[in-house]
């Protein structure tokens, strides 16, 4: 038993050691590079993805449609058509001829008051029913098109979707109290420690794809925006690195003081959050937008 400690011990030891040391080496400028061109790439796929769904709907809509509509019409003005040379033909006098409307008149007669008519009709409706519901299924498929492509190029998006830090910051915060209970045992207490430097392992990737994205967008700001958002981009990555900086000294020391760890995280979030409203500013965020995101989170959280 005593050994089996020893071992657990030296395996903490371990874990924590390799968490330090990435906790010193985070936000490197090179690799901030690296992940704001993924994030740009990424970025363009989405645009050109949407783009050429949106083409190939619209060219299915009228694909689907025209077929229907042009069956009806052609077996409309054919019967017109007949109707009107039937009649110049049965009549000697031009004089005589029937009128446009009288010739219309008796073209929807011979469509709704005939076999014929009524069988132009039913084939129309079938091609109509096969397009509702080819549109029904595409419309489902658009849906899920549109969940994954379209969205708003917004740090606000962009942080729900791929780097959402404020959910990391509440699930360490659950480990937190989980800590304090006085009743786990030692292999409890052990696990949950583990899992607490995995989410801040995941904390800390989640801030260098703010950070990155900051920088990918700066690029894209008008020339009077640009310097401010340089310089927003500078104080995100010194505030983040102080912050996690700070909670990784608190969660390396042999006798963590759990409520100074939550502090820290509260102080944290709150200071984030912040800075990243001011850059919303900078790039040009509209309220449109974040509903956006809003709504669709609140879809995501209901299903």
């Amino acid at each position: 038993m005593q050994y089996s400690k020893i071992l657990s011990l030296f395996f903490m030891f371990m874990c924590v050691s390799q968490n330090v040391l990435h906790a010193k080496s985070f936000f490197s400028k090179k690799e901030l590079d690296k992940k704001a061109a993924r994030i740009e790439a990424k970025i363009k796929y989405d645009r050109y993805i949407t783009y050429g769904f949106t083409a190939m709907v619209i060219a299915h809509e009228f694909y689907q449609l025209a077929p229907a509509l042009l069956a009806f019409f052609n077996k409309f003005s054919g019967e017109t058509t007949q109707l009107v040379a039937a009649s110049q033909s049965a009549n000697d006098a031009p004089k005589e001829k029937k009128s446009m409307f009288k010739a219309c008149k008796e073209g929807l007669t011979s469509v709704f008051y005939t076999k014929e008519g009524w069988k132009s009709l039913a084939e129309c409706a079938v091609s109509l029913g096969g397009y509702v519901m080819t549109a029904a299924i595409g419309e489902k498929f658009i849906e899920a098109v549109n969940d994954k492509f379209v969205h708003p190029d917004t740090l606000y998006w962009y942080i729900n979707a791929h780097a959402p830090y404020a959910r990391t910051v509440v699930m360490m915060q659950e480990e937190l109290l989980v800590l304090q209970d006085t009743s786990l045992n030692y292999n409890s207490v052990v696990a949950h420690k583990e899992f607490l430097w995995t989410l801040y392992n995941r904390l800390v990737h989640q801030s260098e794809l703010i950070c990155a994205y900051m920088m990918y967008k700066v690029k894209h700001l008008d020339d009077a925006e640009t310097v401010i958002g340089q310089r927003a981009v500078e104080v995100m990555i010194n505030t983040q690195t102080k912050w996690l900086e700070r909670i990784a000294d608190q969660l390396k020391e042999d006798d963590q003081e759990y409520e100074k760890i939550e502090k820290l995280l509260v102080a944290y979030r709150a200071e984030i959050a912040t800075q990243l409203n001011h850059f919303s500013v900078i790039e040009g965020e509209t309220a449109y937008d974040r509903s956006v995101v809003k709504r669709r989170v609140k879809v995501m959280e209901k299903s």
